[in-house]
């Protein structure tokens, strides 16, 4: 199957993910929307995810599917703004290779973007499940929720999506698993930059997105991302608080609408979820260590 002009381009940055990259793949290719190319690049893996990823790719025999792989490794950061470069789309997506779509993900977020009604909507999100490396779901339905979102009524308009983000102490929106923005925005507002921040890479393109357009979040959880003791936020561990109350401090300061309190709120936040996220790891590397005495589980690094 070939389409010369994709709408919507969805890049999967890869490295290390031999055990969830079909799954991965799949999810898109079964997208009940088709218009699409999916890029797929490999960042030096030292497992066997390239040899999986041609292995797929011989056999659908799909030209939307473009693989590549990297010369040198280039890092995650890198690699995520690589893939950006090869995207032809109106609409990019970009996911872990061990992240999923459920089958209506593109379709009910491209409905927004295309439509002339949201022509001041500059990306969309969704709700999203948080799962382990085999599959089970630690946490439902992650997302942005306020009773105007709740009720259907997505559209954010900057200032409130802001507040939201500085009284949440965390990224309300979601990983890029759980985006779709339009291209033209990479152009206005630069490529991922993690600077001193990488905990908050993707959060601080979706606040650079907001200086351009108005943020719609869709009341409905339409993927799933992957959590493991090789994350990139896991390995980050005791540094996520020092890097939330950097950028935060740093928001505050650009929009002057907010108030103290809504900074204060935040910070205090961070500081709990930090807290919570560390026992959550700290209970999902001991239940790792009793599994895999049974069995190996892979992991995969975004």
């Amino acid at each position: 199957m070939s389409l010369h002009t994709p709408i919507v381009s969805v890049c999967i940055p890869v490295f290390n993910c031999e055990a969830f990259i079909e799954s991965a793949i799949t999810s898109v290719l079964q997208q009940t929307f088709q218009n699409f190319e999916l890029i797929i690049i490999d960042d030096q893996s030292t497992d066997h995810v390239y040899d999986v990823i041609r292995r797929l790719a011989d056999s659908v025999n799909d030209d939307r599917l473009k693989v590549f792989r990297n010369d040198k490794n280039l890092g995650p950061e890198a690699n995520w703004n690589f893939c950006l470069s090869k995207a032809k789309g109106r609409f990019i997506k970009v996911m872990g290779g061990d992240d999923i779509l459920y089958p209506d993900c593109l379709e009910l977020q491209v409905r927004i973007l295309s439509n002339p009604q949201y022509e001041d909507i500059a990306f969309v999100s969704g709700w999203r499940d948080i799962i382990d490396p085999r599959g089970n779901v630690l946490m439902r339905n992650r997302g942005m929720k306020n009773r105007r979102i709740i009720q259907g009524d997505g559209r954010l308009r900057r200032d409130d999506a802001f507040r939201m983000i500085l009284r949440s102490g965390t990224n309300p929106i979601g990983e890029p698993v759980a985006v779709l923005f339009r291209s033209d925005l990479v152009q206005k507002t630069g490529v991922f930059s993690g600077r001193d921040i990488p905990y908050l890479i993707d959060l601080d393109q979706w606040c650079r997105f907001l200086q351009s357009g108005h943020l719609y979040v869709l009341a409905q959880t339409i993927c799933a991302f992957r959590v493991s003791n090789t994350s990139w936020s896991y390995k980050l561990g005791n540094a996520q608080f020092h890097q939330v109350r950097r950028f935060f401090l740093q928001l505050h300061r650009e929009h002057q609408m907010h108030a103290l309190f809504d900074l204060t709120l935040g910070i205090c936040m961070a500081f709990v979820l930090c807290r919570m996220r560390g026992w959550l790891y700290f209970f999902f590397r001991l239940r790792e260590y009793y599994q895999n005495k049974q069995q190996k589980t892979p992991s995969c690094i975004k």
